[in-house]
């Protein structure tokens, strides 16, 4: 009862929030958005440019809420430009009005952090309570499942980012060429602003990092590449990211470099763009986008008052190539660029072309078998290139088993069940729905298990099809459950022990990790079979955190890893 009168309690407050900073910038809505643009394309520069980034990234709170507060700050305004027509004054940030705008944002983000974590309480991972009438305590359950995928998740991004050449740096040579090539197309404007004469070769060497560091960002694998969505492929749909993405970072660089150059400007006011949105289109028709193909694209990369709904009930920080402020123009932030360019595509194929998407998804498991061979490379291992349907002695489908892989060295075999599931992010619906789709494996792991009885891996590897077997004792199969991202979760009890529950990440680490001779699928069942802990829980040297908000004279205290929840409310 708590926490849904909690959530009444912040969504007043998020209400009256923004009703009074539309009642104080009626008829400057534009100017509002430009400035909550500015300051979160500032912050996604500060993540990914500063040279302290991994620092902020840890510690600097305030533009982590700021960047969950964009979408429930820019909802109200958008709403307000959809008609807003005639020039757009564009000038330089003023400060009391960049402070204002920035205390909203924060405000915003704070309270729809706190939303989230009082909606945890439904699924057991938080603890709401008053204390008096203008005090909240939220109690968070420890998030170290999620922490463990996290991390292996970026342990994987850095090898392919080595692997693609990615984090590669720039010789002196090419630094001063690039150097050049800006300083010659590049000066002010108004004595504040940027003026330059866009250049190709900027415009390629753009598109070459964004497919350097694709495999970096996890909606960039969604799908595979030849899948149709909406008549294109997923491979031409980022593409069109690619290219949007390639025109933003030469933006960053002329910014960058004229900053550098040039006395007395601010990056603020260079890195977010107003654009005539007829401007835009025929940009996309001048680089071969046909009109249909343009218009979809451009819906695709666009933020406006109906697709920053979507952002709100996921709690996620849209991250658009475009912001549309009325008809006759829109802004172009850098920060997708930056931060993640596909995830605003991905999450408008998926509510757009829903059948398409539904469809496609069925080409995952092919995918990753694939990911799979490169990864166990023959002779020694083999992969069956297509899931193996099991069958009852009466000719009725079992089960089926997705991925199959023999060692010969050892003749151990691994029978795979592979949950690929869509990106969630921060929405707790979606965590949910794929919660209980990881549940619903101990039925597969029961179904295998039966099957497979007391035979060894050479008689599960006859049974297959698998045909370089080796000879003598192999033990018996390992049963593992792969996920491509969250494999566990938080206050969840755990899976069958029985079978290893394990992400791609992981699995490839732990792969990665064991010596030239190991008996690494084995290895794999071990590390991630789950123990008899039934949840992962908070180290007992690690102290809780706290944090305290207070709003209108209402305090909301949130204290993290040390709560009182246990094992079975978890």
């Amino acid at each position: 009862m708590d926490g849904k009168s909690a959530v009444q309690l912040i969504e007043r407050l998020m209400a009256e929030g923004q009703a009074a900073v539309l009642a104080v910038i009626a008829g400057r809505e534009r100017e509002a958005i430009t400035e909550i643009f500015r300051t979160l394309d500032m912050c996604a520069y500060a993540f990914r440019m500063a040279p302290n980034q991994m620092d902020l990234v840890r510690q600097d709170v305030a533009r982590h809420l700021m960047l969950m507060g964009a979408a429930p700050a820019l909802q109200p305004l958008l709403a307000k430009v959809v008609a807003s027509s005639g020039p757009m004054r564009w000038s330089p940030s003023y400060a009391p009005f960049t402070d204002y705008m920035d205390h909203y944002l924060w405000r915003c983000g704070a309270l729809h952090s706190l939303h989230r974590l009082t909606c945890l309480e439904r699924y057991g991972l938080s603890r709401v309570r008053f204390e008096g009438d203008r005090r909240v305590v939220i109690e968070v359950e420890h998030g170290g499942a999620e922490a463990a995928d996290r991390d292996s998740q970026h342990w994987w991004n850095a090898l392919q980012l080595e692997a693609a050449g990615a984090l590669e740096p720039l010789s002196a040579a090419q630094l001063e060429r690039i150097r050049q090539r800006l300083d010659e197309r590049s000066g002010t404007a108004y004595g504040w602003f940027i003026s330059y004469v866009q250049d190709e070769e900027l415009i390629d060497r753009g598109l070459r990092r964004v497919r350097q560091l694709e495999l970096s960002w996890p909606e960039a694998t969604a799908l595979p590449d030849e899948a149709v969505v909406g008549g294109r492929t997923f491979r031409q749909w980022k593409d069109a990211c690619g290219f949007a993405a390639a025109q933003a970072l030469a933006h960053l660089e002329f910014c960058t470099r004229l900053r550098a150059t040039q006395k007395g400007l601010d990056l603020r006011n260079l890195m977010t763009r107003c654009r005539a949105r007829n401007d835009i289109v025929e940009e996309w028709h001048a680089a071969g986008y046909a009109p249909t193909w343009t218009d979809m694209t451009i819906r695709s990369l666009t933020l406006d008052e109906r697709s920053s709904l979507g952002w709100i009930s996921r709690y996620d920080t849209p991250f658009p190539f475009y912001v549309g402020i009325g008809p006759d123009f829109a802004l172009a932030p850098s920060m997708s660029a930056l931060m993640n360019p596909f995830v605003g595509m991905v999450r408008h194929l998926r509510e757009q072309y829903r059948r398409d998407w539904d469809k496609a998804l069925n080409s995952r498991e092919d995918q990753l078998r694939k990911e799979i061979a490169a990864l166990l490379p023959t002779p020694r291992f083999s992969v069956a290139t297509s899931g193996v349907e099991l069958k009852r002695p009466n000719g009725s489908v079992l089960t089926d088993i997705d991925a199959a892989i023999l060692d010969s060295l050892h003749g151990t075999v691994a029978l795979l069940q592979i949950k690929w599931h869509d990106v969630f992010s921060r929405s707790l619906r979606e965590r949910e729905s794929r919660r209980i789709n990881m549940l619903a494996a101990q039925q597969w792991v029961d179904k295998i298990h039966g099957w497979v009885a007391d035979r060894d891996s050479a008689s599960v590897a006859h049974a297959i099809g698998f045909k370089n077997l080796t000879r003598g004792p192999s033990g018996p199969p390992v049963l593992v459950v792969m996920t491509r991202h969250a494999a566990r979760f938080s206050g969840e009890a755990s899976g069958d022990r029985r079978s290893a529950w394990v992400s791609w990440p992981q699995f490839a680490r732990t792969i990665r990790e064991c010596s030239p001779d190991a008996d690494a699928l084995r290895i794999v069942a071990t590390r991630h079979t789950p123990s008899e802990s039934t949840t992962v829980v908070t180290p007992l040297d690690q102290p809780p955190i706290k944090m305290r908000y207070h709003f209108d004279g209402v305090e909301f205290e949130v204290v993290r890893g040390g709560s009182t929840l246990s094992a079975t409310q978890a």
